[in-house]
């Protein structure tokens, strides 16, 4: 926590060394001009908002943050419906990333303790389903196909 971030009373910034290179933007996931509006990136993080929306809406915003990804770029999203997040990964084909998968899922012992009574608790690791790389993956490499209508490169549709 020192290495990364200065606090001083109960405000936490992350260090000036950290956010050299970075340009900080602020968006809404939701937003369907948002790839027009932000350039693509190498890396897209989206933890910990998407669980708060119903499950139609986050699909929605999801496939909205994936179009920000870069061609072989990565996506990292926790916090969302496992459902939901199979489902678009599956239908934009996506690639696991596999290194460090049991340990990225089973990291926080605190959100394994609340399921499945509360919203935030994580569906325990289930080697025996045959989708669990791509349901418990927090991490993605996206593959992209052109879009002749856009004149960019974007996630795959479902066919």
């Amino acid at each position: 926590m020192t290495e990364l971030f200065d606090r001083r009373e109960d405000v936490v910034k992350v260090k000036a060394w950290i956010q050299e290179g970075i340009k900080w933007q602020v968006g809404d996931a939701g937003d369907p001009n948002l790839a027009d509006r932000l350039e693509s990136q190498d890396i897209v993080i989206a933890n910990n908002f998407l669980c708060h929306m119903a499950p139609g809406q986050a699909e929605r915003c999801l496939r909205n943050i994936a179009r920000l990804v870069s061609p072989y770029g990565y996506l990292f999203v926790a916090g969302i419906d496992l459902d939901v997040r199979s489902k678009v990964a599956r239908e934009l084909g996506w690639k696991p990333v596999e290194e460090l998968l049991d340990e990225v899922h089973e990291g926080d012992e605190w959100l394994r303790q609340l399921w499945p009574g509360h919203y935030a608790g994580l569906e325990p690791f289930d080697k025996a389903r045959t989708d669990w790389k791509l349901r418990y993956a927090a991490a993605f490499q996206l593959a992209r196909v052109d879009d002749p209508d856009k004149g960019k490169s974007w996630p795959r549709s479902p066919a």
